[in-house]
């Protein structure tokens, strides 16, 4: 069993829906407010309202395409068992 832990401190009311673990040292975050990806020298940290749709699969990663144009993506190799419900 993994031990994550949250990465940031959480606004009042949000609350962690997922958290995993990449195949380095990232952390991706899924929260009710924002997704948050964390790397080694730097984050991601997308608010939900601002994203128009987002497609998971296991060879392209997560890819959020947001409502100012903006695309993200995210590619590790993330283990089923490493993410925690």
């Amino acid at each position: 069993m993994l031990d994550l832990k949250c990465p940031i401190q959480l606004l009042p009311g949000e609350n962690v829906i997922r958290l995993g673990r990449g195949a380095f040292t990232e952390t991706v975050m899924l929260t009710t407010y924002r997704l948050f990806i964390t790397y080694s020298k730097s984050f991601i940290n997308i608010p939900l309202r601002l994203v128009e749709s987002v497609d998971i699969s296991d060879i392209a990663g997560i890819t959020a395409v947001c409502k100012d144009g903006t695309v993200h993506r995210y590619v590790s190799r993330i283990c089923q068992s490493d993410i925690t419900y």
